[in-house]
């Protein structure tokens, strides 16, 4: 075989590939940003598919999955499928978001709006999610005079919530995506900070006093029944991993690491990752919860059995038995 001097188009690409003073007119420059925060998306979104889809099969199906379920709850399987579906529009910005970074167009105004867009859809996310826990919670003390004392500052934390989501929303848009650290001065970049802190605030506020008052409750009615065993706490125990101790620690770092980032670049990356698992923890959280809720009420254990003729009430993750009195007739509610 004779081997033949490649052409002069051969040696200028190889020439290109290889010399590094080349590379920024004929390569486009890798942002590592919006590279890792996709891979991270990726990797958390299939484990949220996966407890989606187990989610679906509990709230479907029966205990042996052969068959529907008589009743199904539609409430709560459509704001799963929401989820579902928001989740996966979130992914698909996020995806196109890294995608023009890597094309060089960063900072223009596809950039900014892919952002932007995916921002308003994981706003919405978290406000589902915190929505559903204080109907929850509604659902559990509306039959005690004390309701209101739960309820309303739940309330007004949502509302709080819910605005702060939607001035920044705004905010980002008119300052085009979020202020850069050479943007510090920017007259929305102090707002936004604000806003920001107070979303993460109410967020965190929302879980933790909605998470102790549930626990209060669980606490009430073993007392009520009697049944002061291991195996009560260890539902109390799953009720706090499940729906509020892991999506409070990672709002709370999102929290912390997002103040820190303010005018430091070096940890910029690490609260947009940390933003990036906060999402998530929120829709596969959910999901867990929804899968033990289904299990407790299609295979109640012999404890539950043994109740069969009291009030039964599902609440998040564990399944409880309140002795009804004279005046208050039985009832019991889905998930």
């Amino acid at each position: 075989m004779i081997w033949r001097r490649p052409g002069p188009m051969v040696q200028n690409l190889i020439t290109r590939s290889r010399c590094p003073a080349n590379c920024n007119s004929t390569m486009v420059a890798i942002q590592p940003d919006e590279a890792i925060a996709c891979s991270v998306q990726s990797l958390l979104y299939g484990i949220y598919v996966v407890s989606f889809f187990h989610c679906l099969r509990w709230l479907s199906f029966d205990a042996e999955g052969r068959k529907f379920q008589p009743k199904i709850y539609w409430s709560m399987t459509i704001v799963t499928v929401a989820l579902f579906v928001l989740m996966t529009l979130n992914l698909a910005a996020v995806f196109l978001w890294m995608l023009l970074a890597l094309e060089g167009h960063s900072g223009s105004s596809s950039y900014t709006t892919t952002y932007i867009v995916s921002s308003g859809i994981g706003v919405t996310i978290l406000l589902i999610v915190d929505g559903v826990l204080i109907y929850r919670c509604w659902r559990i003390y509306r039959v005690r005079n004390s309701w209101l004392i739960i309820i309303l500052p739940l309330s007004f934390l949502w509302i709080a919530y819910l605005v702060s989501a939607i001035v920044g929303i705004v905010l980002l848009a008119l300052n085009h995506g979020w202020p850069s650290a050479q943007q510090q001065n920017f007259r929305f970049s102090y707002g936004l900070d604000i806003l920001y802190t107070t979303f993460f605030s109410c967020e965190i506020a929302i879980n933790v006093y909605a998470t102790s008052a549930i626990v209060l409750q669980i606490i009430r009615v073993t007392r009520w029944d009697g049944r002061r065993n291991s195996g009560s706490l260890y539902k109390i125990g799953l009720l706090l991993v499940e729906s509020g101790v892991l999506f409070t620690i990672t709002s709370v770092l999102s929290l912390c690491l997002k103040l820190l980032a303010t005018g430091r670049g070096k940890l910029q990356l690490t609260s947009l990752v940390t933003n990036v698992i906060n999402l998530n923890t929120a829709g596969i959280t959910f999901n867990l919860i929804l899968i033990r809720v289904g299990k407790e009420k299609l295979r109640p254990s012999e404890a539950s059995q043994a109740y069969a003729n009291k009030t039964t009430i599902l609440l998040t993750t564990v399944q409880f038995s309140a002795v009804s009195t004279p005046g208050q007739t039985s009832e019991s509610e889905p998930p």
